[in-house]
């Protein structure tokens, strides 16, 4: 009989010190405010609305082709297998090669075949928009990547991304995925 009001004692004092504990007011440094929310598909999606406007086309980086208004923005790495909404890992992608793809981590092979769209996305979507993006563009590659260089540029983070490829291949045990080429039928799984 006396057991159960320990309990509840218990828990009650656990709960209280958790919220004692967090602050009132959480605070984020200024350069990481824009990787919060929704793994930061609002600005994905910004991001393509921006270039849209301007009349400028935008591109599945697996499939290479014209995305119209029913896309995904994809995290090149599963969010599910390594958690990051880092600029350089959310690309747009055709929702049906999305849903293909799933959780299942892109080849090497497939990697390297869609770098030149990958780039030229993050050249459209976040490079060529001032100094501040590209700044936290390469602020969080060398955060989250195994960048090796000092200064680096978007080959830097592409042959970065390739290491980390590796990494979560062998880490995690993740499915490999393979795009198909353009042209190619895709069927969703």
């Amino acid at each position: 009989m006396n057991e159960r009001p320990w309990r509840l004692s218990l828990t009650t004092n656990v709960v209280r010190r958790r919220q004692l504990s967090t602050p009132e007011r959480l605070l984020i440094d200024e350069p990481f405010l824009w990787s919060l929310g929704d793994f930061r598909v609002p600005l994905e999606r910004t991001a393509v609305e921006r270039i849209r406007a301007v009349g400028k086309p935008v591109y599945c980086v697996w499939s290479g082709a014209r995305l119209k208004e029913d896309y995904n923005v994809d995290h090149c790495f599963p969010y599910a297998a390594w958690p990051c909404g880092d600029a350089w890992n959310l690309m747009p992608a055709a929702r049906r090669i999305n849903i293909q793809k799933s959780n299942r981590l892109v080849t090497q092979a497939g990697l390297a075949r869609a770098s030149e769209r990958i780039v030229d996305w993050w050249t459209d979507a976040w490079l060529g928009q001032g100094e501040a993006h590209e700044r936290q563009f390469f602020l969080e590659a060398t955060q989250t990547l195994p960048v090796l260089a000092s200064s680096p540029g978007t080959a830097d983070v592409i042959d970065a991304m390739k290491l980390h490829r590796i990494r979560l291949a062998k880490d995690q045990g993740l499915r490999p995925w393979e795009p198909a080429s353009l042209g190619e039928r895709v069927t969703a799984v």
